[in-house]
């Protein structure tokens, strides 16, 4: 018992509080009423009208007030988190609500990449995100495969000058400086002129519109090729890509 003045504890038989002196008027705190555990409410859906509602987790079975109809709360919890990601696990597989093997999808489109074709494999990507809009795994396919096609190399040769090479868009000059970068839509007057008078070797000339503007000669065996694949480039016709996907596996 304890004294309900000053709160001390005292003997069950006490007419008095032994500490401050009041009347006997003691509460035991056995006899107070402990507060019921916290319901956990979670979002769920009915399994039989499909109506949005808040459950209690720690139940098995309720019932809907919308339609009457009694429902297990494992289940409309579960229909509940399948209609927000569109996704369910069956058998270790992630398939959509629509069908869809998710998984399935995912190595046909990585199939299609370690085979070079990045066409299908950009169709299989999107067909995932169709059904699942986050899925980290076509994102992080489609953005491999952009990268690649970004960076790839489609033609390469040493100069006088350093390393060129023709990427999407631009040509890189790489020296011993730092790497110089040429997009295609400011480059003009491309020319091949011979070195000397009667000097059978060649070089390739271009003036890059940029800041400041200047003329570009590079001393090279393959003038004549540079002429075509920059042209070509300028116009978005580009050499066949080759080893697409030994890019894309490693």
């Amino acid at each position: 018992m304890f004294c309900s003045s000053c709160g001390a504890k005292l003997p069950d038989n006490a007419k008095f509080c032994y500490n401050c002196g009041a009347k006997s008027g003691a509460f035991d705190l056995s006899r107070i009423p402990q507060a019921a555990p916290q319901t956990r409410f979670v979002p769920a859906i009915c399994t039989n009208c499909g109506a949005s509602l808040n459950v209690d987790s720690s139940q098995t079975a309720a019932v809907c007030p919308f339609c009457n109809s009694a429902y297990i709360v494992e289940k409309a919890i579960q229909e509940y988190r399948i209609s927000v990601s569109g996704n369910v696990m069956v058998n270790g597989a992630s398939i959509n609500i629509n069908g869809k093997n998710i998984d399935n999808l995912l190595e046909r489109a990585n199939q299609y990449g370690r085979d070079g074709d990045f066409d299908k494999a950009l169709d299989y990507f999107n067909e995932v995100l169709d059904s699942d809009v986050n899925s980290e795994k076509a994102i992080m396919g489609i953005q491999k495969i952009k990268n690649i096609l970004n960076d790839y190399v489609y033609f390469s040769e040493k100069t006088n000058k350093g390393l060129l090479e023709l990427k999407k868009g631009r040509l890189i000059l790489t020296n011993n400086v730092s790497p110089q970068l040429f997009e295609l839509e400011r480059i003009y007057g491309l020319t091949i002129a011979k070195k000397g008078l009667f000097s059978s070797e060649k070089s390739l000339q271009f003036t890059y519109s940029g800041l400041p503007e200047r003329r570009i000669t590079l001393d090279t065996s393959n003038a004549g090729k540079w002429f075509i694949v920059i042209e070509d480039a300028k116009m978005g016709k580009y050499p066949k890509m080759q080893n697409l996907g030994s890019l894309f596996a490693g």
